[in-house]
């Protein structure tokens, strides 16, 4: 894995190809979402 590229955005207007597993974990740090026990 390599890190291409740093950015910062807010969480209505991600890039492109970011993961649904991601998406889910942000979701639970930011939102309080129920965590899930898989990615």
């Amino acid at each position: 894995m390599e890190i291409a590229e740093v950015g910062y955005f807010g969480l209505d207007d991600l890039p492109d190809g970011v993961e649904s597993g991601t998406l889910r974990r942000m979701q639970e740090i930011v939102e309080g979402a129920t965590q899930s026990a898989t990615w």
